[in-house]
């Protein structure tokens, strides 16, 4: 499991803010109470639409952002670019500062935009509290679209 993972995943019901049978604003959770996975795998999230790059592909251990200079950022630039240009409705979860530069890459006119401080201890407890999770949920309902089932 990649270190960021297991930086999130011991706080993970209350970080995505689903940790009961119900979600914050009352929005029912899909499949009950989560559960703290013992993996990092999220493929189940994959399979249900969801795409969350990091604005920095790599980085060397212990030393974040080492590689912030060496064109990972014209590469997600690209990728975010496409999907807001070839895509309608896509909710973007940008967390960090990072990531919040990239926002001018995306036509907020036809998508959804959420932002927050990134996950990362770095950050404090900044991130906590945000709701991205389950506001991406009412977002799709309110479209008449399968919510997420966020349990890895």
């Amino acid at each position: 499991m990649p270190d960021g993972t297991l930086n999130i995943f011991p706080l993970y019901p209350g970080l995505i803010g689903l940790g009961d049978e119900r979600g914050p604003r009352g929005t029912a959770v899909p499949g009950g109470p989560l559960c703290v996975p013992d993996h990092g795998d999220l493929s189940s999230w994959a399979r249900q639409g969801v795409f969350m790059p990091n604005a920095i592909l790599t980085v060397e251990a212990g030393d974040a952002a080492s590689h912030s200079k060496i064109g990972w950022g014209k590469f997600t630039d690209a990728v975010i670019r496409a999907n807001s240009d070839h895509k309608e409705n896509v909710c973007f979860l940008l967390w960090g500062g990072f990531a919040k530069g990239k926002k001018k890459f995306i036509d907020t006119t036809k998508h959804h935009v959420l932002e927050s401080a990134h996950p990362s201890p770095l950050a404090g407890n900044a991130f906590f509290g945000n709701y991205h999770f389950s506001s991406v949920n009412e977002i799709l309902l309110a479209r008449g679209e399968q919510p997420i089932d966020w349990q890895v």
